[in-house]
């Protein structure tokens, strides 16, 4: 019998492991490793979200400025103009009227801007004038003798988007019109 608690004693001896101090240690670093390793995780999956966000605002942008400017092509006259509305006679022969009363109107047909809500909107046009004075910007309506040729109209947009706000501008050269006023 005292060989076999001998025995067990020499096999205690003999075994070499780690101390509780030395496991505690490890666990730690393994938990600052860990810890490390989500935090980066979640920063990249934050960054990952901003850009998409701002990605897909930047995608509803270009389609309301494309929408907008695909619209304004091939202006032939101009029936009525002032800051918020624009009617025109496209030289297909068909009508278009721009409308930014409470939103953005194409034909009575809304635009729809979503998630962005228009906070101002603003027609601008650019004419040659009569007395060949050059170019001038006019921001009202127009009055016939005022001016020979529309040269450009640009359309301005505030948009507003979980409190920060976008400027849009759409500037659409336009090529052989006169007003119908």
């Amino acid at each position: 019998m005292i060989d076999f608690f001998q025995g067990l004693k020499n096999f205690k001896e003999s075994q070499s492991g780690y101390t509780t101090v030395e496991l505690l240690i490890a666990m730690q670093l393994s938990f600052l490793v860990i810890g490390l390793a989500y935090t980066s995780y979640e920063f990249s999956q934050q960054v990952f979200k901003k850009w998409k966000q701002k990605s897909q605002l930047e995608s509803h942008l270009a389609v309301c400025s494309k929408t907008l400017s695909t619209s304004l092509w091939q202006i032939n006259q101009v029936i009525y103009s002032d800051q918020k509305n624009l009617w025109v006679i496209k030289t297909t022969g068909d009508t278009l009227q721009i409308n930014l009363t409470e939103g953005i109107y194409i034909n009575k047909n809304h635009l729809h801007l979503e998630p962005f809500t228009l906070v101002e909107g603003q027609i601008e046009y650019l004419v040659e004038t009569l007395e060949n004075e050059g170019f001038i910007s006019v921001h009202s309506e127009f009055h016939p003798g005022t001016f020979t040729y529309l040269k450009a109209i640009q359309i301005t947009l505030l948009l507003n988007f979980q409190d920060q706000e976008y400027s849009l501008q759409i500037v659409s050269r336009v090529t052989n019109c006169e007003s119908a006023i």
